[in-house]
């Protein structure tokens, strides 16, 4: 409930609305278990005193929950959906905001290794050409973090499209939210850098199995890009645990 203190405490100083902002917070904690399912929230009165806000206000943030299949309004009262509904109808890009690295890592590694087979069958002369273009563009942009991170997501987006199946290019519109979305840059920018050459070492072993046509090279070289990211990870969660005090 901290998340809902914070926003009491917090919510005239920022931009959005309170409807938005509410429906955010809200979103995170149904979606974290906070509000299980079949959690029925306070009477509209005493959550409007709670939270600090009008009717409107609240009901506009329950509009916004419902829309995203987060909660079920009835005469008795407004309660959170089960986990299967809310997983089906939640937007893809607020899934992707609300997972945690490791396991939208999962989702790229499945679907990025899927698409690099078909690029190694279908690449044109021009998708390899764009692909060695941005490789370029990510060593030329080494001292920038948001301009190198965004050739190193146009580099796999080329191969999503060198794939020639537009249903790629879909499945491919969330990994690009979350590799650009800002936040994830500045809280990723000593790394983004500093793994410039490594991460350029990778597209090119992609690249060049792609060139030639090879499947299995071009998925293995995919699958090791995509490990040295998990072996990070595993490395920050590390860090994490030894910075938490004993119990």
């Amino acid at each position: 409930m901290d998340k809902l203190t914070s926003f009491i405490n917090t919510r005239l100083a920022t931009g959005c609305s309170i409807s938005d902002k509410l429906a955010g917070i809200l979103s995170t904690m149904i979606f974290q278990n906070e509000y299980p399912p079949n959690y029925m929230f306070p009477n509209e009165n005493d959550f409007c005193k709670q939270l600090g806000i009008g009717r409107n206000s609240l009901r506009e943030t329950y509009k916004i929950l419902e829309s995203n299949g987060f909660i079920r309004r009835t005469k008795r009262g407004t309660f959170v959906n089960d986990r299967e509904t809310v997983l089906k109808n939640m937007p893809m890009s607020l899934a992707i905001r609300l997972t945690k690295d490791a396991k939208i890592l999962e989702y790229r590694t499945m679907v990025e290794c899927g698409i690099v087979e078909y690029a190694a069958e279908r690449a044109t002369e021009e998708n390899l050409e764009h692909m060695e273009l941005f490789i370029q563009q990510m060593l030329e942009h080494s001292n920038v973090a948001s301009e190198r991170i965004y050739y190193d997501y146009l580099f796999h987006f080329e191969l999503a499209k060198a794939a020639d199946n537009p249903l790629f290019i879909t499945v491919m519109q969330p990994i690009q939210e979350y590799m650009l979305n800002p936040d994830n840059i500045k809280s990723n920018q000593e790394r983004i850098l500093r793994n410039t050459q490594n991460a350029s070492a990778h597209h090119r072993s992609i690249l060049e199995a792609v060139r030639r046509r090879d499947k299995v090279s071009a998925r293995s070289a995919l699958l090791a890009h995509m490990m040295d990211y998990s072996n990070y990870l595993s490395a920050c969660e590390q860090a994490h645990n030894s910075d938490k005090p004993a119990q």
